[in-house]
């Protein structure tokens, strides 16, 4: 199973989360806020208070934040 990443393109904080996950092995599914298609998961953070990316959720829906809050998880 593959964890939620949400992104947006020119965003250092998102980029590292990626390198991140990637140097750990974790398999992900990337979002990017900015894609048409994917404007119903910027309404979503909205309605949840979420105002920046990225935004990390692991496989079983544990939410983690940011790229601190991922660093902080024991991978």
């Amino acid at each position: 199973m593959a964890w939620t990443v949400i992104t947006q393109p020119n965003c250092p904080s998102c980029k590292g989360v990626k390198e991140y996950l990637d140097l750990h092995e974790v398999l992900y599914d990337e979002f990017d806020v900015t894609e048409y298609k994917n404007q119903w998961i910027r309404y979503l953070l909205k309605q949840a208070g979420y105002t920046t990316v990225p935004q990390v959720w692991t496989h079983e829906g544990q939410y983690l934040g940011g790229y601190e809050g991922v660093q902080k998880h024991d991978l």
